[in-house]
């Protein structure tokens, strides 16, 4: 379990990368003068997300169920697939 917890980190450490890499394109140049849009939410959100949720299943293995644990890991990328998904508006 904690071979897969280690890749899933990583992989959310890569998604947070290159979400920071690509701001640019998804926020459009929003500051803070603008209408907030639901882009920037969804970056913001997504961006806290991989940074907490694995940091959340390391604290928690010891206590959680080896699938409860990985699914919290998981969960980032399965949110940046399902966001992905949706049409623009």
């Amino acid at each position: 379990m904690t071979g897969i917890l280690v890749i899933l980190t990583l992989i959310d450490i890569a998604l947070a990368i290159f979400l920071v890499w690509v701001s640019g394109f998804i926020l459009q140049g929003v500051n803070n003068t603008g209408p907030i849009m639901p882009e920037a939410i969804y970056f913001v959100g997504l961006l806290v997300s991989c940074v907490a949720l694995p940091a959340l299943a390391w604290l928690l293995r010891t206590r959680l169920e080896a699938g409860m644990t990985l699914l919290i890991a998981a969960l980032p990328p399965i949110l940046f697939a399902m966001l992905l998904s949706l049409s623009p508006t």
